[in-house]
């Protein structure tokens, strides 16, 4: 049944006064509070919960949730914001269509929509507190639902899920810097939670579903009631779809891009700092909000900026090709890509074993020094066949064709920052199922003839890795020796893979 609107809960100063500092909130000068900064607080002690993982974990009766590196489906998060009630029978058809979609929720989220007739194919919960065992009460549960418990939250939300023969699948919310946590469970648990995911923690169900979802594989993820708005009538108020008041005191804000405004809360608000910074964490990530909430608001603005961004469609220009040139007139250049020879020579024996023929691609070569290391140390099969690429170089510099392996080594630190994105995009098109790249973090030896120092493009392993993302399944990342190694697959293939599957 959906909630009726209500009585404000906290009006009375003292409980307001106590809930913003029970939750950080303090006032500057002018009597304003700013959510800029706010990141919560674990609702539980850090030693409680260890003692939970530990206990959690060390149960032999439940099995781990495993990562997965790609899932095509849809991932339909469903929160309990006020807007859900409108798009019930939209849940309801996508719930029935298990193929396309993965219909999630948390919380008493999943005990409404069971009473509305639709079963959620998975309900998880990351809340540490006690009291979130009565959101899986029988009654609240289903057979037909999967149940992805986080191994910090209470032993009695496991204990009620048993209670009733359900099998929870365990994962971890990390919460922890310094490692603790995740250390707590490698302690505590034997073979029946190898392969575990760990994503990063919180409390906040809709937030975490886009890491979970990442963890998971999913590329595309849809939301419900995800509104971080409360629906207020005649000096009531309506925070969730169904049955449940909030503690703090409502807010109107103002949109600082239009005049629109919205009745919200402190922690609601800052919910939508928080889905910003991460939507920006994790581009490669479809993000679609369906409602009409302050988040689906800002997402529509967000996405109105990033049609507004000027895309540039150059991979260099002409005054750097000049000095590329020259400096590959001076020898001994495109020489790292030789002491990759077991990892490239691995990746061709896999795609030739699973394949019959592979083409490799060496792009950005300058030389072949690369394919002829491997030739030279290893024995490569007549169904190899190699070319390079390299526009400074003019043997090289004729467009080249897709291959199944790329590889790119000690090439996109070399490449002009604005120019960055085109080459990336560049290379996933030439990419038919792998590419391995080689990208140094540390400044060169040698310098341009402008005084530059050759790595002109080191913005950092979270840039590169949020590019690659976007563009691959990256399946394999290592940090060694200042230089980040990436071991990628073409989504098209593991498309492929899929059908074939």
């Amino acid at each position: 049944m959906d909630q009726q609107f209500c009585e404000v809960e906290n009006t009375d100063p003292a409980v307001h006064a106590a809930w913003l500092e029970k939750h950080g909130f303090k006032a500057s000068e002018d009597g304003k509070f700013s959510v800029a900064e706010f990141e919560g607080r674990i609702p539980a002690e850090v030693d409680q919960l260890l003692a939970n993982i530990r206990t959690n974990v060390a149960q032999a009766d439940c099995a781990p949730l495993c990562g997965a590196h790609y899932d095509d489906r849809t991932f339909v998060m469903v929160c309990g914001g006020p807007s859900l009630s409108e798009h019930l029978e939209e849940v309801r058809a996508k719930a029935a269509q298990p193929d396309k979609y993965l219909v999630v929720c948390s919380n008493m989220t999943g005990g409404y929509l069971l009473e509305n007739g639709i079963t959620p194919h998975v309900h998880f919960i990351i809340d540490p507190l006690r009291h979130k065992k009565a959101d899986v009460a029988p009654g609240k549960t289903s057979p037909d639902t999967k149940y992805w418990i986080n191994v910090a939250c209470d032993p009695a939300v496991f204990e009620v899920l048993r209670s009733q023969g359900i099998k929870p699948y365990a994962f971890l919310a990390d919460f922890d810097v310094e490692g603790r946590a995740i250390k707590a469970a490698q302690e505590a648990g034997g073979a029946h939670v190898h392969g575990m995911a760990v994503i990063q923690g919180g409390s906040m169900a809709g937030l975490r579903a886009l890491n979970l979802a990442d963890a998971m594989g999913f590329r595309s993820v849809e939301y419900y009631g995800f509104d971080a708005t409360v629906q207020v009538q005649e000096g009531k108020a309506r925070p969730y779809a169904y049955e449940k008041k909030r503690g703090e005191a409502i807010i109107e804000i103002q949109c600082d891009r239009c005049p629109a405004k919205f009745d919200t809360t402190l922690i609601l608000q800052a919910q939508v700092n928080e889905f910003i910074q991460w939507r920006h964490n994790m581009p490669w990530i479809d993000v679609k909000i369906i409602g009409c909430g302050l988040i689906a608001h800002y997402q529509a603005h967000l996405e109105e900026m990033d049609r507004a961004k000027p895309h540039n469609p150059r991979r260099y220009t002409e005054a750097y090709k000049a000095l590329q040139k020259d400096l590959h007139g001076g020898g001994e250049y495109g020489t790292e890509g030789a002491k990759y020879v077991p990892t490239i020579f691995h990746a061709i024996s896999q795609l030739a074993k699973r394949h019959g023929s592979v083409s490799v691609l060496d792009y950005g070569s300058s030389t072949t020094g690369t394919m002829q290391a491997v030739k030279d140390s290893l024995w490569i099969p007549p169904c190899v066949t190699d070319t390079c690429y390299d526009p400074f170089v003019d043997e090289f510099s004729a467009e080249p064709e897709p291959a199944d392996l790329v590889l790119c080594t000690d090439v996109l630190e070399h490449v002009e920052p604005e120019c960055t994105k085109s080459v990336l995009d560049h290379i996933a098109s030439l990419t038919k199922r792998l590419a391995f790249f080689t990208i140094s973090l540390r400044e060169a030896r040698k310098v341009l003839a402008d005084g530059r120092n050759a790595h002109i493009n080191m913005p950092g392993v979270e840039f590169w890795l949020r590019e690659l993302k976007r563009r691959y399944i990256v399946s394999e990342v290592k940090v060694a020796n200042d230089t980040l190694l990436v071991v990628a697959q073409s989504i098209e293939d593991v498309k492929r893979e899929l059908r074939r599957a």
